[in-house]
């Protein structure tokens, strides 16, 4: 029997910031006419969609079809924040005749949902985007339109590697295994995680583990690592933390050296820097209070 519930409507293109609180999340299954990509910025949720459970965790994306009944749940008491993209399946359409390959969306006529992961190699790129997508859709629609349709199709571009993965043969098996890794990285990322060690805690061995997770993600094991360490501390030069060398031991880097060299590798700038550059965005916004 078809899950209850309640068909929200949503204009052509749509890009919010949304947040749900800890222990709640949706009050009902939703489903719409337009497709949506949900990407998870903080926290740990977990959302029906269909007949299938996800669990999804900081920089996670869910694709999901139009259509298809859903809900976002959370389980625990911090909440969980993300970005909403809704886009009618014609959406993209006006790009195809520049396009030498099938646009991305085409994985959507499948009808399931799909969960993908930020690239780790690109993922200060990745991120932007949700986050243009959200200003541009406070903005008239005839000039934001344009720009809003290549920043997708972008987006879904760098997602390819997975949406075609995931049509593949094999690639639930790998997507579970790989949401299973995701998950438990993402709740101790600050503690040593060696792939032995992680390989012997799901059942398989370091190589299946490393190649079904490649398989599933579009990174290895150790690049999704080092971007949740990342984003734990950014997160902890957002909010002021002053000693660096505390914010390294706290986001599970082994050194000080490691720290720096693994957030400039991803960040494109030193933790120092990066913490300046939030202290001066934070600076004109106080003064104008």
């Amino acid at each position: 029997m078809p899950r209850q519930s309640i068909l929200v409507s949503c204009p052509a293109f749509e890009a919010r910031a949304v947040c749900y609180a800890g222990g709640r999340g949706m009050d009902a299954f939703e489903r719409h006419p337009a497709h949506e990509l949900f990407y998870q910025t903080a926290g740990i949720s977990r959302c029906q969609a269909g007949d299938k459970a996800y669990k999804l965790c900081a920089g996670a994306m869910l694709l999901l079809p139009a259509g298809t009944a859903h809900r976002i749940t959370v389980p625990r008491q911090a909440p969980v924040r993300g970005i909403e993209i809704h886009f009618a399946p014609d959406f993209l359409r006006p790009l195809q005749p520049a396009c030498p390959r099938e646009m991305p969306d085409t994985a959507l006529q499948s009808g399931e949902a799909v969960l993908l992961t930020a690239p780790a190699n690109g993922e200060p790129l990745i991120a932007a985007i949700p986050q243009r997508l959200a200003r541009l859709s406070a903005e008239p629609e005839a000039a934001a339109m344009p720009e809003c349709r290549l920043l997708l199709a972008a987006l879904l571009l760098a997602l390819r590697p997975q949406l075609e993965a995931a049509m593949q043969p094999g690639g639930p098996a790998a997507q579970r295994l790989a949401e299973a890794v995701q998950i438990f990285l993402a709740e101790h990322y600050a503690e040593p995680c060696g792939l032995p060690a992680l390989a012997a805690r799901m059942g398989v061995s370091p190589a299946h583990l490393s190649r079904s997770f490649k398989r599933a993600t579009g990174v290895g094991v150790n690049a999704c690592l080092a971007a949740m360490r990342v984003r734990a501390a950014q997160a902890c030069l957002r909010a002021g933390e002053q000693d660096l060398a505390a914010v390294a031991r706290r986001c599970g880097f082994g050194t000080d050296a490691q720290f720096r060299r693994v957030f400039k590798a991803a960040c494109g700038v030193t933790p120092s820097r990066y913490r300046r550059s939030c202290r001066q965005q934070k600076a004109p916004a106080a003064a104008g209070e």
